[in-house]
């Protein structure tokens, strides 16, 4: 059973990762942020982005408080 939800959940997981990436290095066009809005919309995909988030800030020794707003003006 665990492995089954493991396995639907990779996709998510694989996605999470690729936008966070993508946000991090600030290399959105327009069109991408407002797929990433739309993609945005589902709060386990919103749940899955912050924890990959909270995430990189531990491995790395960042403070996460306020990444939200920091990086606001790229994500809109």
């Amino acid at each position: 059973m665990a492995a089954k939800f493991e396995a639907d959940r990779e996709p998510l997981v694989t996605a999470a990762v690729e936008w966070y990436v993508r946000l991090r290095d600030g290399i959105l066009t327009a069109a991408e942020r407002k797929e990433l809005m739309s993609w945005l919309q589902k709060p386990s995909h919103c749940r899955e982005l912050m924890a990959i988030a909270r995430m990189d800030g531990m491995v790395l020794g960042r403070e996460m408080t306020g990444w939200h707003t920091r990086n606001r003006r790229r994500i809109h």
